[in-house]
């Protein structure tokens, strides 16, 4: 399917590294705000659910910024493997898991009602 806005493959392909450089740095400011709203919410998930998402942010982050340096070679790869199609859809996945844990509510470990008893008649 042809795309509109460039006329020939070589206008496409010209702004290549350009439009890779600007989805690298986008997403990995991105990823830093949803890592830096995970932690202020760490209190509204249980710890291996935050363990979980943040590994993930930064195994995305780590990916991005490694594919940083092969923007001039590879732009156009670069921003089909990182774009919406490719490693994007589930970076965007991760954020909207990290806005769900924002909205929850505070986290409370179960306690069963035998230790909840048994803590009571101690005191």
């Amino acid at each position: 399917m042809p795309r509109s806005d460039f006329a020939t493959s070589a206008e496409y392909h010209a702004d290549a590294a350009v439009r890779a450089a600007d989805l690298i740095q986008t997403t990995v400011a991105r990823i830093d705000a949803a890592i830096s709203k995970l932690e202020n919410n760490r209190h509204r998930c249980g710890p291996f659910t935050f363990d979980a998402v943040r590994d993930e942010l930064m195994c995305n982050r780590r990916n991005y910024l490694g594919r940083a340096d092969q923007v001039q070679a590879d732009g156009s790869y670069l921003c089909g493997y990182l774009g919406p199609n490719g490693r994007l859809a589930k970076v965007d996945t991760l954020i909207e898991q990290v806005e769900r844990i924002s909205k929850a509510p505070v986290y409370v470990a179960y306690v069963p009602p035998v230790l909840r008893d048994a803590g009571r008649a101690a005191a």
